[in-house]
């Protein structure tokens, strides 16, 4: 009789692709859903090349698309300036993938990180209240 092993669950990992290659990310942090019980290592970056211009398609496992998640991106304009933009909020269980696409004043893709919303609230800024971040998957673009 063979005995069963009880392992710890693996982190979730989250595939960033482009042009045929693609590339899966450990959390550079993961959180309970209340913020609580943290894993991950901030040196889990990814890195892609992905062409000017082109799309990147991003894939989330069920662990990150059953809570809020969002996609936020750092850009170069076509002056050389650094921009940056983000995604909708993706309410639980809406999608498990998101492609991005630069907005039109955009021309070289630099920074994209996948973040997972927790259940911690804070004080917003304008007496609102924000929801911490539980959850981070990082990609740097590489230059072509």
């Amino acid at each position: 009789m063979l005995a069963a092993g009880c392992a710890a669950p693996s982190e979730p990992q989250v595939t960033f692709y482009s042009h045929g290659r693609s590339v899966e990310v450990a959390p550079a942090q993961y959180c309970n859903p209340n913020g609580e019980k943290c894993t991950g290592s901030p040196d889990a970056v990814g890195k892609l090349r992905v062409p000017d211009g082109s799309p990147l398609q991003i894939s989330v496992p069920g662990k990150v698309s059953e809570t809020p998640w969002q996609v936020v991106f750092l850009y170069r304009g076509a002056n050389g300036q650094e921009l940056d933009g983000r995604s909708p909020v993706f309410t639980p269980n809406e999608r498990h993938a998101y492609t991005l696409e630069l907005p039109p004043d955009g021309v070289h893709l630099e920074h994209v990180e996948v973040q997972q919303f927790s259940a911690v609230l804070t004080p917003g800024a304008d007496g609102g209240v924000d929801f911490g971040i539980g959850g981070s998957w990082v990609l740097n673009v590489e230059q072509q």
